[in-house]
């Protein structure tokens, strides 16, 4: 994960010096259901209820809280988690990862979830472990951006997630407790994220 995440960032630096905008989610090769599951160590459903932005080590990483509404796979104390991203504003930089996944104040996700070295979880290879999912009246859509860019469309949401269900029930892995949130992670201490309430590319970009 740690040399995808290296690359993908070397990309973005590549188009910023040659005047190319960053890709968003496409040209991905997809995981199946089957490993994206297997993949994940964790999957929830939950609502972004706030996002905040910090520096630390030379990066500057974003704090996205998730308020959970059902954990499908993994364990975890809490019913909210602190999730970490890589990439995020910090004053006047802005540093973010080819084929992130963005994230909106309010809106309901499902996440597959990673850990890194120290536990701290992340969605699992960025854009294609966060979907979105949207509700009018009696219908549900779920959708993930890498998937859209990649030309498949919307399904619903309640089959999509039954389907992740059953997928996860047969794996039968007795899991650990998982970390909750970054352990230097401050709610507050960091640079609130509130234009267009969302953790994503803008027109503007300004990189470290």
């Amino acid at each position: 994960m740690k040399r995808l995440l290296r690359l993908a960032l070397v990309l973005v630096c590549v188009g910023f010096l040659f005047g190319i905008a960053p890709a968003r989610a496409n040209n991905f090769n997809l995981l199946s259901d089957e490993n994206l599951v297997a993949s994940s160590e964790a999957i929830i459903t939950g609502h972004v209820t706030y996002m905040e932005s910090r520096s630390s080590g030379g990066k500057i990483y974003t704090d996205i809280t998730v308020s959970i509404s059902e954990v499908i796979k993994g364990r975890f104390s809490s019913k909210t988690i602190v999730i970490e991203q890589l990439g995020g504003r910090s004053a006047s930089h802005q540093v973010w990862l080819t084929n992130s996944p963005e994230f909106k104040i309010g809106e309901e996700v499902l996440l597959f979830l990673s850990a890194d070295s120290q536990g701290v979880m992340h969605t699992t290879h960025l854009s294609m472990g966060k979907f979105s999912i949207s509700r009018k009246g009696n219908e549900s859509l779920i959708e993930n951006a890498a998937r859209i860019s990649n030309g498949e469309k919307p399904e619903k949401a309640d089959q999509y997630i039954d389907k992740i269900k059953r997928l996860s029930a047969q794996e039968n892995v007795v899991t650990a407790e998982l970390k909750t949130m970054p352990s230097d992670y401050q709610q507050g201490k960091g640079q609130f994220i509130e234009e267009f309430s969302n953790f994503t590319l803008l027109s503007r970009r300004f990189f470290e």
